[in-house]
């Protein structure tokens, strides 16, 4: 079920979260901004939803994660294809693996914290 408002903590996760979400994305195939934002959509069930793709997309680009692939004119508009590059690749398998050690060490303090 999604939220009707963004919790600060909400917007802190998935500012962070992002760039993973959207590289794990690409790494099927390229993709124009609407189709990756479109894809989480569906696949998260509406649970995670980006809203401005397009300033992450320029992030990653600028970062190197990302590279333009190829631009489509449709109905008169440019649609430009993104694709991860092998630097993005290496990002995002250390960034999943830096999320999966840091959530394994807060789960371990709460349950440590809440032991009796």
């Amino acid at each position: 079920m999604k939220a009707k408002f963004s919790t600060a903590f909400e917007t802190t996760y998935k500012k962070a979260t992002n760039p993973i979400v959207v590289l794990e994305v690409l790494k099927e195939r390229p993709m124009y901004g609407y189709e990756i934002a479109t894809i989480i959509n569906e696949k998260g069930k509406g649970s995670y939803v980006i809203s401005l793709m397009y300033p992450i997309l320029y992030k990653l680009l600028d970062q190197g994660y990302v590279a333009e692939d190829h631009t489509v004119v449709v109905d008169n508009r440019a649609r430009s294809y993104y694709k991860v590059t092998e630097a993005g690749l290496k990002y995002l398998e250390e960034t999943k693996a830096e999320y999966k050690r840091m959530d394994s060490i807060f789960r371990n303090l709460m349950k440590k914290i809440n032991e009796k």
